[in-house]
């Protein structure tokens, strides 16, 4: 069969869309820090008009500098014991397979909304462009974008010595939270290949609506008619599925990426900050990790340089935690970085 790709005048349409796109997630993050930005309509406005302008020298989203951004100084992991240790001893991070996320809702409710829009758009189109709707159901499923590429994500919290997130990822209240230089940090990341750095917005369907339904459309008027597609060359059936099939993994790709900026509201007091890794399957620096069922895969971030604090939580024997954590710090050579105990009266549930 003819390897079928996707003309390059649609290629190159559909990333600059893809980097408007978020510049518009951008946008709809300053509007919920600060109300006196544009308005919803005005963001649905320039996303339906974008122009294919390049994105600016130095602009905090352009591809240079789109992973470091600035604001408050630390970000905060949350662990247990044997993961700070891990940590420390190791140097690194782990970014791991969103198919791991022990919540995938935010990308499930992401994934039905763009199915519903997509739908919607196609009722009263061709029947490629049905066919299309049918083909982008498996594209969104284990044989679509998540099988052209894997995405890691590491998630951080810009919010210190909070109850709720200590009860839930640092072993009740026992373990401890890592503080890093947010700024150097994501150059770090930045410079081994990372894809996005960002703090995740809590979710209205009507603004991942603004998101998508301009990126679906811009699909749909690229999928060919039946005369149109034999004028294209695509005159067998085999040829058209094949492209039907490499244009819906092009749309269920970008809103997988898309959906890991949103959360669920309940979600809102984590004030979560995630770094997102996009790797092919055969990139170098996959790795395997095992967990009981369950074979991991992930890369890994080198922090080194950017672990400014330790802090021990407040169900944990304090001065044994500090103890070992200092101790942790001496015996794999690192300096610079103050271990503090958690103020929180907090006695857990074991």
């Amino acid at each position: 069969m003819t390897d079928i790709r996707l003309p390059e005048d649609l290629q190159n349409a559909l990333n600059t869309l893809r980097e408007e796109a978020f510049r518009i997630i951008q946008t709809i993050h300053n509007k919920a820090k600060n109300p006196d930005s544009a308005s919803t309509q005005k963001i649905i406005d320039f996303l339906r008009n974008c122009d294919n302008r390049p994105l600016a020298e130095g602009d905090p989203t352009s591809d240079n500098s789109r992973a470091v951004s600035f604001g408050r100084s630390l970000i905060y992991h949350y662990t247990n014991e044997s993961g700070l240790r891990d940590i420390l001893k190791s140097k690194t991070l782990w970014l791991s397979d969103i198919k791991n996320l022990n919540d995938t809702s935010e990308l499930n409710h992401g994934v039905s909304l763009a199915t519903t829009i997509l739908r919607s758009k196609v009722e009263n189109r061709s029947l490629n462009h049905q066919a299309f709707a049918k083909f982008s159901n498996n594209a969104f499923g284990p044989s679509g974008a998540q099988n052209t590429a894997y995405y890691f994500v590491c998630s951080f919290s810009t919010k210190g010595n909070d109850l709720e997130q200590w009860r839930n990822y640092a072993d009740d209240g026992r373990g401890y939270i890592l503080g890093f230089n947010k700024y150097h940090l994501e150059k770090t990341f930045t410079n081994d290949g990372g894809t996005r750095a960002f703090e995740t917005l809590y979710y209205d369907s009507q603004e991942l609506e603004t998101i998508y339904t301009p990126f679906i459309e811009k699909i749909l008027d690229a999928i060919p008619n039946i005369d149109d597609a034999i004028l294209m060359g695509l005159n067998t059936l085999p040829e058209t599925r094949e492209f039907l099939t490499k244009i819906s993994v092009e749309l269920a790709s970008f809103m997988l990426e898309a959906s890991l900026y949103f959360k669920h509201p309940a979600y809102l007091n984590e004030k979560e900050y995630r770094f997102l890794k996009i790797c092919k399957h055969n990139a170098s620096q996959v790795k395997t990790r095992y967990r009981p069922y369950e074979l991991i895969k992930y890369t890994e971030l080198n922090w080194e340089g950017t672990l400014q604090s330790i802090m021990v939580g407040p169900a944990a024997n304090q001065p044994k935690a500090k103890r070992f954590a200092e101790d942790c710090l001496a015996e794999f050579d690192i300096t610079g970085v103050t271990v503090d105990c958690s103020d929180i009266p907090y006695r857990s549930h074991e």
